[in-house]
């Protein structure tokens, strides 16, 4: 009985070698296996010949299309960043936009946007303070901590931070204009996404963010001096009369509303003259002041206080 279990294995094992692409040669070898003869040796392949220079030449092709990709995508990132500063004219929204660009672009763990509360000059280290604007609330303030040590150790320039401990670094990218550093832009991740290359590339982001940001602070400065008068804090008369002009034409509009009824009040300092020649033009600029504050702390959030003449 096993011889013939046998036969019909070797009957099996036969058919299969012919069956899968019609190997003769190995029929043949397993035939001589199974009667117990010598096995024929198998084929033998001629050895691979292939140029060493060729090789390294298409390695090197592939690490320099693997350069000039991540170049594209460096140049893709900034346009879009660059993108966001122009469009927006509000800092929030420009922190808030870059910050979720930042996000998607790169495999990073974390992206805090702080800003520094209280950084004077007379002021102590120990009560630097700094508020989240953009990023997890989660251990915000454990990050917040960990920044203001950081700023101790770099102030305005620009750091790189490794624990290797836990494989992570992080970009520290501060926000600095007009003679002090205003915000702390943070970028933290695994090793193999936030690289040196990646932090060159932040800090060139930090750098147009800073730009941008001076120029919002500029143009509302701008404003201020356009529209405000600088002695009293009110509104000047190129203002009042810009606002009067717009009250005119939506009491003209809509008609004889009373809700959209206004009215005009001209008030004098009498005797005004007289402190100016008594007591000096400093005692009568501190008479403006007070006069102001008191006139705006009895008014309604709605009305217009102006500074007309003088």
């Amino acid at each position: 009985g096993e011889a013939d279990s046998a036969r019909v294995i070797r009957t099996r094992a036969l058919g299969i070698c012919r069956l899968s692409g019609g190997h003769e040669a190995d029929a043949a070898r397993l035939e001589a296996l199974l009667a117990g003869a010598a096995c024929p040796s198998p084929a033998e392949f001629p050895p691979l010949e292939f140029d060493t220079a060729i090789v390294l030449q298409f390695v090197e092709q592939d690490a320099n299309l693997r350069r000039l990709q991540r170049k594209i995508n460096e140049l893709g990132f900034l346009q879009a960043w660059q993108d966001c500063l122009r469009q927006e004219n509000k800092r929030d929204e420009i922190i808030h936009k870059c910050t979720n660009l930042l996000s998607r672009h790169f495999m990073v763990d974390e992206v805090d946007f702080f800003e520094i509360l209280n950084q004077e000059e007379d002021a102590d280290d120990g009560d630097l303070r700094l508020c989240m604007i953009q990023g997890d609330p989660v251990d915000a303030h454990e990050r917040a901590r960990f920044l203001i040590e950081r700023f101790r150790e770099w102030g305005p320039k620009f750091g790189f931070w490794e624990d290797g401990s836990s494989g992570r670094t992080g970009s520290y990218l501060p926000i600095t204009y007009m003679g002090r550093t205003r915000f702390i832009l943070w970028v933290m991740g695994e090793r193999r996404s936030m690289t040196d290359e990646v932090h060159r590339v932040l800090v060139t982001a930090a750098l147009q963010m800073t730009a941008a940001m001076e120029l919002l602070k500029l143009q509302d400065k701008l404003l201020k001096a356009a529209t405000i008068d600088a002695l009293t804090g009110l509104s000047n008369r190129s203002e009042f009369l810009r606002r009067l002009d717009y009250y005119f034409k939506m009491a003209k509009r809509l008609g004889p509303i009373p809700k959209q009824e206004f009215c005009v009040l001209f008030m004098d300092l009498d005797n005004f003259k007289y402190v100016n020649d008594t007591w000096g033009h400093n005692a009568g600029d501190l008479l403006l002041k007070l006069f102001s504050e008191t006139v705006g702390k009895i008014l309604r959030s709605t009305d217009l206080v102006c500074r007309y003449g003088g």
